[in-house]
């Protein structure tokens, strides 16, 4: 379509005889041409595999931010898979530039919430990254920063 509105507006100039349209047309049209094909994508991709340890329920993946972190079963974006496998592939599309975590757990009963017991969690769950702390984990504890695409894997425990 560009290139199609640049010839008419070619034709149209010199049928005209506007040589410092011309000029002033080619130019633009060039800087039009370079934006378009060289305008940096602040949208990203963030995949990755998640290892349950049975089949069993379903799979609940939430991308959070740190603003999200703090509301328990929320993210900016979530996802959610039937557990009929223990390997899923999961991914979030068009991620902006930024610090992003990724929390998920195994809803065996179906009551779309991590069950906790005396000891913590009693259905299996999992982060973006395992901090050898101990709960409660902080957002910095799990963080990723999304500049590209990126390839996470987590095995829920």
């Amino acid at each position: 379509m560009w290139i199609a509105l640049f010839i008419i507006g070619i034709i149209v100039a010199i049928r005209k005889k506007w040589k410092k349209q011309i000029k002033i047309f080619i130019l633009i049209f060039a800087v039009v041409i370079f934006k378009i094909g060289f305008a940096q994508n602040d949208f990203f991709t963030v995949q990755g595999k998640l290892i349950l340890p049975e089949k069993d329920g379903f799979v609940y993946v939430y991308l959070v931010d740190e603003k999200q972190f703090n509301i328990p079963f929320t993210g900016i974006d979530t996802l959610k898979y039937r557990a009929d496998k223990t390997e899923i592939s999961f991914c979030f599309k068009n991620v902006k530039i930024g610090k992003y975590a990724i929390r998920c757990f195994q809803d065996k009963n179906g009551n779309k919430k991590l069950d906790k017991g005396l000891f913590g969690p009693t259905e299996p769950y999992g982060f973006s990254w395992r901090n050898k702390k101990k709960f409660p984990l902080d957002f910095e504890d799990i963080v990723f920063f999304v500049n590209k695409n990126k390839y996470i894997k987590i095995t829920l425990n």
